[in-house]
């Protein structure tokens, strides 16, 4: 079973969901998967203002169930999980573990 924490806020949600909207990219038939073992309501809230744009958004508990419905290797989203993370580190963002 695998852990990802995460510092996101209400308003970080709606922000991302923003970002996504803002040049208006082709989300029709786009599968996201979220990974949420707490604040589901959060990762709710995005997952319907993303889903707005045409994507389907899945909340998850779990990475290994996420992976298996994004049909993707687990091992290989830890990989570039730990390496946005890394990436974050060195601009003194990174969400606390």
């Amino acid at each position: 079973m695998s852990t990802i924490r995460s510092a996101l806020t209400p308003a970080d949600a709606v922000a991302v969901a923003d970002i996504y909207r803002a040049p208006q990219p082709d989300l029709v038939s786009v599968r996201q998967a979220i990974v949420s073992s707490h604040r589901h309501e959060l990762a709710r809230r995005f997952e319907r203002e993303i889903d707005t744009l045409g994507s389907t958004t899945v909340v998850f508990t779990l990475l290994e169930h996420a992976c298996r419905w994004l049909d993707v290797k687990p091992h290989v989203v830890s990989v570039v999980i730990a390496g946005l993370r890394a990436e974050l580190r060195d601009h003194g963002t990174a969400p606390a573990n």
